[in-house]
């Protein structure tokens, strides 16, 4: 995770640092791919490393519905991505317009499951575990919750 963090890192730094790659589309989308790989890695990283019993119930689940929250949106961008491309090899001309009537909307729904995972059941059980800051490794609410979003987004 660490070095997945740093090679983000540099590749928003390559993005800022470049005024014509900045300013355009891609630029713009690539970067705000980097920051939530960079903040979702970082979160989950730390969730990782530290032992959750050190952490109040508030701070675990705002971290968690971060971490979740980052990854989520940061798959929605590539595929956001992916759809700008496949609009302009026919042509389709993306307007700025255009791009917020898409976006807004991804972005509410990635922001809107990260908190309705994060107060949701799976059984009789929290899916966020009770002993543990990310999702319970026992049962299969990671599948559910996490992967399901994401190959919806791909």
């Amino acid at each position: 995770l660490l070095i997945a963090i740093l090679s983000m890192f540099i590749v928003l730094m390559v993005y800022l640092m470049c005024s014509e790659m900045r300013n355009s589309f891609y630029g713009v989308a690539i970067k705000a791919y980097a920051i939530c790989m960079i903040l979702g890695y970082a979160l989950l990283a730390y969730l990782t490393l530290h032992n959750p019993a050190n952490l109040s119930n508030a701070a675990c689940r705002i971290l968690r519905n971060l971490a979740l929250m980052n990854l989520v949106l940061s798959f929605y961008i590539l595929s956001f991505i992916a759809f700008k491309l496949y609009l302009s090899f026919y042509g389709v001309v993306f307007t700025k317009l255009m791009f917020w009537l898409i976006f807004t909307p991804i972005v509410l729904v990635a922001v809107g499951w990260s908190f309705f995972v994060g107060f949701s059941y799976y059984g009789s059980r929290l899916i966020f575990g009770g002993d543990t800051c990310w999702f319970d490794p026992r049962n299969w609410s990671v599948m559910i919750y996490f992967y399901a979003p994401v190959f919806v987004a791909c």
